[in-house]
């Protein structure tokens, strides 16, 4: 069946008894590499509602995945080495999630993250059992800032810290909204989407990918969370992104943190872009 048919059996199933027609499937065309603009969907939406109702033509551009998207690019590699402490970590990478530009094309429009998609070279040093039965990995954080005057995030290059209540800087820069200083918190994800080696942790971060095992040649993987469950991608090493995308608000910055859990394990991270697709 055809993307014209799946309409024309949509529009006869509206009309027909009155009752809510099946929800579309998304069809995602394999190679396909045209990426519109904010600009380009409003001329989309524009020209479909000469012909065609709102209610349709949001349910068309949900169908095709006609959603905006931005790209960004680490542009330094990024190591965590494990050494006198039990679990540590480095910020590799932090992003804006709703770029201010695209919110302003909306006006009084809600926009939301529809996907992100993560591709990532890296690797580890450490042994184990099973090859993604890891203690170097990489996860992400939503950071929120709660306090307009709130300082900017540290230089990502100098930010290498043991992963516990009092250290510094993050911890304090987290802590407090009420001074002029700090402002920022991390949003804790949902207990369901703990991923070891992150159990004993608090809840501050959703796992990513791990790195696998005694293979110390770079690896590439791509992780894909998305709105339609069914389009997620990952490989057994990857992190599912339960409520992730739910969670993420204007303002909110995402940030990539290598981990390494024990003494010895190192986490290399060589490579990393992110793609974050947008609608309404």
């Amino acid at each position: 069946m055809n993307y014209l048919t799946r309409i024309k059996s949509f529009l006869r199933a509206s009309r027909g008894n009155g009752t809510e027609p099946p929800p579309l499937r998304p069809h995602v065309r394999p190679g396909l590499s045209f990426r519109p603009s904010f600009a380009d969907l409003h001329v989309a939406r524009a020209m479909l509602q000469t012909k065609l109702p709102t209610e349709l033509v949001l349910h068309i551009l949900e169908f095709a995945q006609y959603w905006p998207c931005q790209v960004f690019t680490m542009e330094r590699e990024c190591q965590v080495y494990a050494s006198s402490w039990s679990s540590f970590g480095k910020i590799c990478f932090d992003v804006e999630v709703l770029p201010e530009s695209g919110l302003r094309s909306f006006r009084e429009e809600n926009v939301k993250v529809k996907a992100v998609e993560f591709h990532i070279t890296s690797y580890e040093h450490g042994w184990t059992q099973g090859p993604y039965s890891t203690s170097s990995w990489l996860e992400v954080s939503i950071l929120r800032k709660e306090n307009p005057r709130a300082q900017s995030l540290p230089d990502q290059s100098t930010v290498s810290r043991p992963l516990i209540s009092n250290s510094q800087p993050l911890q304090e820069l987290f802590q407090d909204p009420q001074d002029d200083g700090h402002g920022w918190i991390v949003v804790e994800r949902p207990a369901l989407a703990a991923h070891y080696p992150q159990a004993d942790e608090d809840a501050r971060a959703w796992y990513l990918q791990g790195n696998k095992v005694a293979d110390r040649r770079p690896r590439t993987h791509t992780v894909l969370w998305s709105v339609f469950s069914d389009e997620c991608k990952g490989n057994e090493g990857a992190g599912s992104g339960q409520g992730f995308l739910d969670e993420l608000r204007a303002g909110d910055r995402l940030v990539v943190w290598a981990r390494a859990k024990w003494a010895g394990w190192t986490c290399y991270v060589s490579e990393l872009e992110i793609t974050i697709s947008y609608g309404v």
